[in-house]
C-alpha cells in the first residue's frame, strides 16, 4: 500500500518522527534520534526504532515551528533534545550546539518501519531539511537548537567555510569532571576565572556556556576588549 493511500484510511497507525543530524563536519558521522520509542508520559518504554537500515536512538525530543503557511514566511523550528544522556550535552559543548549541521526530520506510520508489517523506507509523510543557525539555551535538562531552512540561513557558502552573522564558530570551554576542557583546534581564547550562562549572566563553573554571540564575547572579553569574534555581525539578511 502506497503512503497516500495509507494516509486517507480511517486508521492508518501511529506516526513516528525521525530526526537525522549530519553531524560530519564535526567528525561525528549521522546522529539519529526518535522521541516515538517512548510511553505516552515520555518516562519510560525506552526502545530505538529502525527505518530503513538505521537505527534511531529514543530519546526525549520536542520539534516546534516546522509548519508552513501560504504567506511566503519560511519557518524557523526549535528542536529541544533532553540532556538525559551526558555524550548530547558533550557533543554540543565540544561542536558550538552543531552550528551548520543539516537536520533532516521525516514522519511515517508505524508499520512501514523496519521488522514492522509493511517496511517501506519510501513511505514518508513529509521530509523537512534544515540547517542548525544557532544554540538558543542549554542547560542539565535539554537544548534548545535554531534551525533555518537551507534558502534562508545566514550567509552563503565561500570555498573558506560559511558565512554566518552573529555566530562565532569558536569551540568554547566546557567544564567536565571539575575542570575545564579547552579544545585544542579552533578554539575561544577565554581562560577568564568567571563564568556565565547562555544569558551571559554570572554563574557557577559547571554551568558555563558561550551563547556564541556578539553580546556573548563583549561579556567575556569586555566591552572595549579585542574580541576573538569569528562571526560576521555587517552581514546583511537576504
Amino acid at each position: 500500500m502506497t503512503i497516500n493511500e495509507t494516509v486517507q484510511e480511517f486508521n492508518p497507525g501511529a506516526q513516528v518522527e525521525l530526526f537525522d543530524i549530519d553531524a560530519s563536519n564535526f567528525g561525528e558521522g549521522i546522529l539519529r534520534f526518535t522521541a516515538s520509542g517512548f510511553d505516552d508520559d515520555g518516562m519510560g518504554g525506552l526502545q530505538n526504532i529502525f527505518f530503513d537500515g538505521n537505527e534511531y536512538e529514543a530519546l526525549p525530543i520536542e520539534a516546534d515551528g516546522f509548519e508552513w503557511n501560504g504567506k511566503g514566511v519560511q519557518p524557523t523550528p526549535t528542536l529541544t533534545l533532553s540532556s538525559i544522556k551526558k555524550v548530547i550535552r558533550n557533543l554540543l559543548y565540544s561542536t558550538n550546539g552543531l552550528v551548520g549541521a543539516q537536520v533532516t526530520r521525516r514522519i511515517t506510520f508505524d508499520r512501514f518501519l523496519d521488522g514492522h508489517e509493511e517496511p517501506d523506507a519510501d513511505a514518508v509523510i513529509c521530509k523537512d531539511i534544515f540547517n542548525v543557525e544557532r544554540m538558543e539555551s542549554m542547560n542539565k535538562v535539554f537544548s534548545k537548537l535554531q534551525l533555518a531552512t537551507i534558502l534562508d540561513i545566514e550567509g552563503v557558502k565561500f570555498p573558506g567555510g560559511q558565512l554566518i552573522r552573529n555566530t562565532c564558530i569558536n569551540t568554547y570551554r566546557h567544564y567536565v569532571d571539575g575542570a575545564f576542557v579547552y579544545s585544542t583546534g579552533r578554539a575561544c581564547p577565554y581562560v577568564g576565572a568567571a563564568s556565565f550562562d547562555i544569558n551571559n549572566n554570572s554563574t557557577t563553573d559547571e554551568n558555563d556556556v558561550c551563547p556564541h554571540n556578539l553580546q556573548g564575547c563583549r561579556t567575556r572579553h569586555g566591552e572595549n576588549g579585542v574580541l576573538p569574534f569569528l562571526g560576521f555581525p555587517g552581514l546583511l539578511r537576504r
